[in-house]
């Protein structure tokens, strides 16, 4: 079987420019902003370490973490590689 397509595709990536931290911070702040008011729980943030947007889902009764991309995990392994300690990252448990 062949799957079908729906939707527009998006334009190609070739002419996007790279944005600078301030730009990332207004877009995650504007982000932020507008799942307030759709009284979602989401939550959105730049690691100041790896740079990376990070995602957070909590549970609106409880304000439980449900769940974060990218995980704790490969923040701290991004982290790592950026101090290059490279070989923290594997620790052997006995």
């Amino acid at each position: 079987m062949e799957a079908s397509q729906s939707g527009n595709g998006l334009p190609p990536d070739d002419k996007a420019e790279p944005l600078n931290k301030e730009q990332v911070q207004e877009a995650v702040s504007r982000i932020n902003e507008y799942v307030q008011q759709t009284e979602r729980t989401l939550d959105f943030q730049l690691d100041e370490d790896s740079g990376k947007t990070i995602i957070r889902v909590y549970d609106t009764q409880s304000s439980e973490l449900i769940r974060q991309i990218p995980s704790e995990l490969a923040l701290e392994l991004a982290r790592k590689l950026n101090d290059e300690e490279p070989s923290l990252l594997f620790s052997a448990q006995v």
